[in-house]
């Protein structure tokens, strides 16, 4: 984890520096009989970031390291951002984006600093 110095940073950074991202969960409830659609719930979170792309192997995100299993490749996008949403995990979407891997590397003021590993289509 970041230290709260370098956390600070890291938002002002981001808050400056930083692009705005559509961040979206989308939950199937089910399968409606009457519409003969499934019911879903959408939830839409919009957080600031700053892209960076992947150009070397055994890429690491805090203590963990997102090539793991070649989920992460070169060319990918690893987005550091802030969110107030705890639960953000790869069933989200980035800009339309599947997260490929997320870890949290910090907190700062109710909020919480992602690294966001993406795959932009």
């Amino acid at each position: 984890m970041l230290s709260v110095e370098m956390q600070a940073i890291a938002k002002d950074l981001i808050d400056q520096f930083g692009n705005t991202y559509t961040l979206q969960k989308i939950d199937i409830q089910g399968y409606n009989p009457h519409t003969h659609k499934n019911d879903i719930t959408v939830q839409d979170i919009v957080a600031k970031g700053v892209p960076e792309t992947i150009t070397t192997g055994g890429y690491y995100s805090g203590n963990q390291q997102a090539t793991l299993d070649g989920i992460v490749r070169l060319g990918d996008t690893k987005i550091t951002m802030y969110a107030e949403v705890d639960d953000i995990d790869e069933s989200w979407t980035v800009d339309g984006n599947n997260i490929l891997f997320i870890s949290k590397v910090g907190f700062q003021d109710n909020l919480i600093i992602y690294d966001v590993f993406v795959r932009i289509s």
